[in-house]
């Protein structure tokens, strides 16, 4: 999906220290971004609309 799609994966380095997860152990096609919530609206202010989905 990253390429035929350029669909675009975020990961909050914040989740990745408390999962103790490094840079080594994403696939090169994720950008790790420094959080979560500053990504979210990064994309809300290039016209993204967030949903929730619950179950």
């Amino acid at each position: 999906m990253a390429d035929t799609y350029e669909v675009e994966f975020l990961m909050c380095k914040a989740s990745m220290s408390k999962n103790h997860l490094e840079a080594k152990d994403v696939v090169k096609f994720v950008k790790i971004i420094p959080n979560s919530t500053i990504g979210l609206i990064d994309k809300q202010n290039e016209g993204y609309a967030y949903i929730p989905v619950k179950d």
